[in-house]
């Protein structure tokens, strides 16, 4: 894929509030997908939707373990890197960025899964 494609197809990953919120979760460490639903009260089936963009874009990874699916970002490799470590440093201390990480962290603390 050239340059522009890439940029193109990560802008538009992202153009989307839940799915740059869910990218904003996975960033640090991989995430089982119950607690991305818990975090964003969102509908399951909407998490599933907004994930597979996020897989498609190659903004993400997955890994099943038993009955649970654990997501991550990944590495987009390249000069792409420092446009993705950009876009996250501009968004680590957004507020509603900020409550989703703070009650991610409460889930997991909890064990709610």
């Amino acid at each position: 894929m050239d340059a522009l494609s890439t940029i193109l197809t990560f802008n538009r990953a992202l153009s989307d509030r839940t799915r740059t919120r869910i990218w904003m979760l996975v960033w640090e460490k991989e995430v089982c997908v119950c607690h991305i639903v818990n975090v964003l009260g969102l509908a399951n089936s909407t998490i599933s939707e907004h994930l597979s963009a996020l897989k498609e874009a190659g903004l993400i990874s997955f890994r099943k373990e038993g009955k649970w699916i654990y997501y991550r970002a990944v590495s987009t490799g390249g000069e792409m890197d420092r446009v993705v470590k950009i876009f996250h440093s501009f968004l680590e201390d957004d507020h509603d960025i900020q409550k989703d990480k703070k009650k991610l962290q409460d889930i997991q603390e909890a064990s709610l899964c």
